[in-house]
């Protein structure tokens, strides 16, 4: 049979004739200092997560503003650029044109 005393500061435990005292303070500051280290260590991880989100995000910004930097291109140029295009591909097709009697 287990007896158990209360004393002020220890809880005993007595099982037949063997006797176990332990420290309640010491047991209860135990488990808040332990808390109190992963509570840290997660801080700490957390800290450090944050951190390199934040150099994503500038990362992300840098590249943002660097593709709202560059210019559109002017609608008038790409006009121009469309009939140079064209004027090419007539070029092409009339020195087609002309090679083909010179095979034959």
């Amino acid at each position: 049979m287990a007896q158990v005393c209360w004393l002020p500061g220890r809880m005993c435990v007595v099982i037949g004739a063997l006797g176990l005292c332990t420290m309640v303070g010491e047991s209860v500051s135990f488990r808040i200092t332990r808390s109190t280290e992963d509570l840290a260590q997660t801080v700490a991880a957390l800290s450090q997560r944050l951190v390199k989100l934040e150099q994503r995000l500038a990362a992300m910004e840098l590249q943002l503003d660097r593709v709202a930097a560059e210019p559109q291109p002017d609608p008038d140029d790409l006009l121009r650029l469309d009939r140079v295009a064209t004027l090419l591909a007539d070029c092409r097709s009339l020195l087609d044109d002309e090679q083909e009697p010179m095979a034959a």
